[in-house]
């Protein structure tokens, strides 16, 4: 897909700080949670929009329980939560749109993921 089409991502994260007044220590729990949200944005070779697709860790809770084992920033106990992205879903989601010769090129890829997908596009357009 290299030649074909351009990829740019972006990585943000949602913050939400938690502070546990109930704790009998002193001084009281502190912690930060970061659900961390990546962005994708597929262009073709002449820049014009092809595919925007986005992967996100588990959103973030009300409550939260920090343990003094995870790490520590600024006096915050942090948890991250991550997106889990499946390449195979990724690449799934690009080639949607190809024909059934394209997906034949692909097939013939040494790319795992890219040759999955394509295997499994082809099947569909072919069962159709």
């Amino acid at each position: 897909l290299g030649k074909d089409f351009e990829m740019n991502f972006k990585v943000s994260c949602k913050e939400r700080r938690y502070f546990n007044e109930e704790e009998s220590t002193y001084p009281p729990l502190r912690g930060k949670s970061f659900q961390v949200i990546i962005k994708f944005e597929i262009l073709d070779k002449s820049d014009n929009f092809y595919k925007k697709m986005e992967f996100s860790g588990r959103h973030l809770a009300k409550r939260e329980n920090f343990d003094e084992k995870g790490g520590k920033i600024d006096g915050y106990y942090v948890k991250y939560y991550l997106p889990k992205i499946s390449f195979l879903e990724f690449t799934r989601e690009i080639l949607k749109e190809f024909d059934l010769k394209k997906l034949k090129e692909y097939e013939k890829s040494k790319n795992k993921y890219l040759k999955a997908a394509a295997l499994i596009e082809k099947s569909y357009l072919e069962a159709k």
